[in-house]
């Protein structure tokens, strides 16, 4: 009988260490090769004279019957399948590969790969820091296994994250807590991959070699929680025109934010409206630092200052009042000679607008001029107030200063604060009072009793409260920023 009919080699891809064994078959009885690729094929004698460790053989004793040919002894690589017959007939390559793998992965580099919140370098704490482990292989990762990072003198661990790695590389993140400190930058010890019940193996089921060389102290990579301490040199008051003086014992950012704004974070700083903070660039450290004041609204504020790190200060022990040296008023005229009392800010109302403080305005102006300043900014400004007292000088109990005193409001403060009571004699106001602001007029100002209202003039020459005064007289203007 002639048999010149070639069998069909058919064999299962598989990627499989040389312990196991591939499954093959053939639609005829025979020999089935498993030969590696490298191996020109033209023959059975091209087969079995290739090198010992590229091909292996199994007997076929069933046509089509899947068959275990064992991998022991052959190279790593890409393997082929032929068959032969009975009659010695050779077969065409199966579709199909196996691919020998016995080579376990490792380790080729660990790296420290990107951060969340890193600023200038710098970690503080809730920020998120990523460690890379590349592989020399795809690899499947079952379970957590962990990561050792080294932070200053403590070892910490960080944790696989599935989500964010890949076949080739397994990442790693930890997030910095409070209190932690590395000036030189995070390091990585040597062998820092632990398993614990996790295992890293390959498509070939061998388990990767986990040792790996330490990775020296990355600089891009510091760690500072610590807050810097904030500074505001400058005190008192200050006008919009100048500038406050402030330091912090850190580089990074100064921000002098006005008290009314709540601050737990540097975003609820900068979110706030422009006219509620200013900031400037801190480039020495506990060094006096020139921060421009304009455009801030009048108020009270203190300072904050942010360090390289991102880390917020707390609020610094003394604040400043600013105020702008004049306030334009919609319906004409303006605010002008700003002076403080008690701790408040005090304008004189410049009625015409041109600058010098003497307008004489009745009661019926007076009621105008506070619509417009609530145009400006409802609730902001109001008539300075006399408060429900009658004394015949403001300062007839000798308080002497700035400091608070509740019989005196708003006028009669700002005529104890400015007259010339330290000269024998004197009961005039006389706004001379070295370093503040002058210009005021020295006659009576229009104003009302606190909570009700009636009328009354403070007359300045003398600190009387006068009552039920005639709305055609002519006074000058107080107004206060509330």
């Amino acid at each position: 009988m002639v048999d010149t009919g070639a069998p069909t080699a058919t064999l299962t891809a598989a990627t499989l260490p040389s312990t196991s064994s591939a499954s093959v078959r053939s639609s005829e009885a025979g020999t089935a090769y498993l030969v590696k690729n490298t191996v020109i094929v033209t023959d059975l004698a091209s087969i079995t004279n290739a090198a010992g460790t590229t091909w292996n053989t199994v007997a076929i004793g069933t046509a089509n019957t899947a068959t275990n040919l064992a991998l022991a002894g052959l190279d790593d690589g890409t393997y082929e399948l032929y068959t032969t017959d009975a009659a010695g007939n050779l077969s065409a390559k199966a579709t199909n590969t196996v691919v020998v793998d016995s080579t376990a992965p490792t380790i080729s580099s660990i790296l420290l790969t990107s951060a969340t919140g890193i600023q200038n370098s710098r970690l503080n704490a809730g920020d998120v820091v990523t460690a890379t482990v590349r592989m020399s292989e795809a690899v499947t990762v079952t379970g957590t296994p962990s990561l050792a990072l080294t932070i200053g003198t403590s070892t910490v661990s960080a944790t696989y994250d599935s989500s964010t790695s890949t076949s080739t590389e397994l990442k790693f993140t930890y997030k910095i807590l409070a209190n932690q400190t590395d000036a030189n930058g995070i390091s990585i010890g040597p062998n820092a991959l632990t398993l614990g019940t996790a295992t890293i193996r390959d498509a070939a089921g061998n388990t990767a070699t986990i040792t790996s060389t330490s990775v020296a102290d990355n600089t891009d990579y510091l760690v500072d929680t610590s807050p810097p301490d904030a500074t505001l040199v400058s005190t008192g008051n200050l006008l919009t025109t100048a500038v406050a003086l402030v330091k912090s014992s850190e580089t990074g950012t100064a921000y002098l934010v006005k008290n009314s704004v709540t601050v737990t974070d540097l975003a609820s700083i900068t979110g706030a409206a422009d006219a509620n903070w200013n900031s400037v660039a801190i480039t020495t450290a506990d060094s006096d630092t020139e921060m421009s004041l304009t455009g801030l609204d009048n108020g009270s504020y203190h300072l904050y200052t942010v360090d390289s790190a991102g880390n917020l200060s707390r609020q610094s022990a003394t604040g400043v009042v600013v105020a702008a040296p004049e306030i334009p008023i919609p319906g004409g005229g303006k605010l002008i000679n700003p002076l403080q009392a008690d701790g408040n800010w005090y304008y004189y109302w410049d009625a015409n607008g041109d600058g010098i403080a003497n307008d004489l305005v009745n009661y019926a102006s007076v009621q105008q001029v506070q619509a417009e300043l609530d145009i400006i900014k409802p609730g902001a400004y109001q008539i300075a107030t006399i408060g429900d007292v009658t004394p015949k000088k403001a300062n007839s109990n000798t308080r002497t200063g700035f400091g608070a005193n509740a019989d005196y409001d708003d006028l009669l403060a700002i005529w104890d604060a400015y007259n010339d009571f330290e000269q024998p004699g004197s009961t005039y106001m006389k706004f001379t009072t070295p370093g503040n602001v002058y210009g005021w007029q020295e006659r009576p100002y229009w104003a009302k009793t606190v909570g009700e209202t009636t009328i009354r003039s403070y007359v300045s020459n003398t600190g009387e409260v006068v009552t039920q005064v005639d709305q055609n007289n002519l006074y000058d203007v107080a107004i206060r920023v509330l």
